[in-house]
């Protein structure tokens, strides 16, 4: 992981950020997969993701029309993750209790708000899964990954335990961004094997 402009990767791995990227593009690259995966009604209970927000999440531009790059962020939940897998008296996602105990969407929204603040950023909008953005796609697009036969985005050197999330910007910042990942995954099928 690389520093950004005055942000150290201590200071990021502060944050529980164990990889950052950075893209340009506004439009997803898996969006007929994504209408597919509606046309077929996979979705079921999930209705928000066919309904109004459809539109909007076909193109960042739909939902923040000043878009012009999105900085965009791993947050590691491995620890808690590990921690609770043994817990067979609950079902829960293991990201929940991964926060200092804190609802995750506040948790990052904290640091999102606290990195722009150091980037000097006046007009940006966060996105950390409520927002109508693919942000799986978002992070391929900004070279975090692959998305793997789980349909999970994996980073090759943190796994998938981790959250996606990221602040979209109203100017580009002239960063580096990294090459799309190739599928890692080859012949392996341990993601399908281990899946109830």
């Amino acid at each position: 992981m690389k520093p950004i402009q005055n942000i150290s990767i201590n200071d990021l791995e502060a944050l529980q950020i164990v990889d950052w990227g950075y893209t340009t593009e506004s439009i997803p690259t898996t969006l007929p997969q994504y209408e597919t995966w509606l046309i077929n009604g996979h979705q079921g209970p999930l209705t928000y993701m066919g309904d109004h927000r459809k539109s909007l999440r076909e193109d960042i531009k739909n939902f923040f029309p000043e878009f012009k790059s999105a900085l965009v962020f791993l947050f590691d939940y491995t620890s808690s993750a590990k921690k609770n897998q043994f817990d067979k008296d609950y079902k829960f996602a293991a990201y929940t209790k991964g926060f200092d105990g804190i609802d995750y969407h506040y948790w990052i929204k904290e640091k999102l708000d606290s990195l722009a603040q150091k980037l000097h950023l006046e007009n940006y909008k966060l996105s950390i899964d409520a927002q109508p953005v693919l942000e799986r796609d978002l992070a391929y697009r900004s070279g975090l990954g692959w998305f793997g036969k789980n349909s999970m985005l994996i980073n090759q050197k943190h796994g998938s335990f981790f959250l996606i999330s990221a602040i979209l910007l109203d100017k580009d910042l002239e960063l580096e961004t990294k090459t799309l990942d190739t599928d890692h995954c080859g012949s392996c099928t341990k993601c399908i094997d281990a899946c109830p």
